[in-house]
């Protein structure tokens, strides 16, 4: 059995969207935006630079056999 939950109250979600009702809308969008143009560059910046890094090549580069011969040491 779940703890006691709140009923929904519909005049509490009308408050709260008549208080977003003004300027808030665009705040949001405009920093929604910025934020995700913002995750996406540093994405991106992390993408390049483990693409361009020679660790992801060597990777990256299949692995060198060496056909049954035992290397002496």
């Amino acid at each position: 059995m779940p703890a006691q939950q709140t009923p929904h109250r519909p005049e509490i979600e009308e408050g709260r969207r008549r208080r977003t009702a003004g300027v808030a809308p665009v705040l949001t969008a405009n920093h929604e935006r910025r934020s995700l143009a913002k995750t996406t560059l540093l994405r991106a910046r992390v993408i390049i630079v483990h693409s361009t890094s020679p660790w992801d090549q060597a990777m990256t580069a299949p692995p060198q056999k060496n056909h049954g011969q035992r290397i002496s040491t």
